[in-house]
């Protein structure tokens, strides 16, 4: 592995172990703040949100490309992937839960923005009903698996 790759997880990890807030990769910060409990991926509040990562399909029908936001995911997470808190399976599931379609028309939750959608409200896209488990620690469980294998899990 890449003295930079551990360079960073050192770094980001660290940066986690010394926050003391077991909330820190769900965002260290608002503008980090994200559903897929790894803020460096890339896609958060005022990066890349998930929100922006689609299409309309009619004026007011907004299509999240799901599988876009997997690609960046991919992408951004490879020098993360033996973080003891990186979990693909964890984010799969998130990108799951992710509604497929924001009807605009029946959710006033959401409006159009110059890049598609946005919420009224940011509190309100990471109030969604997503589910990835049970809040345990990752640390254990991954103790067993390999570079390798996590990246392999990657382009599953």
């Amino acid at each position: 592995m890449d003295r930079k790759i551990i360079g960073g997880l050192n770094y980001c990890y660290g940066d986690k172990c010394r926050s003391g807030n077991p909330d820190f990769c769900f965002g260290a910060s608002e503008m980090t703040a994200n559903p897929f409990r790894c803020h460096r991926l890339q896609i958060s509040a005022y990066n890349n949100p998930w929100w922006t990562i689609g299409d309309f399909i009619t004026s007011s029908i907004w299509r999240v490309n799901k599988q876009a936001i997997l690609e960046k995911i991919k992408t951004y997470s490879l020098p993360y992937v033996m973080c003891p808190c990186f979990s693909i399976e964890n984010i799969k599931s998130v990108v799951d839960s992710l509604p497929d379609t924001i009807d605009l028309r029946k959710n006033k939750e959401w409006q159009k923005s110059y890049n598609g959608i946005q919420p009224i409200n940011h509190n309100v896209a990471f109030k969604l009903n997503i589910s990835i488990g049970s809040k345990e620690d990752f640390t254990s469980a991954k103790k067993n698996k390999g570079f390798f294998s996590k990246l392999k899990s990657l382009f599953k």
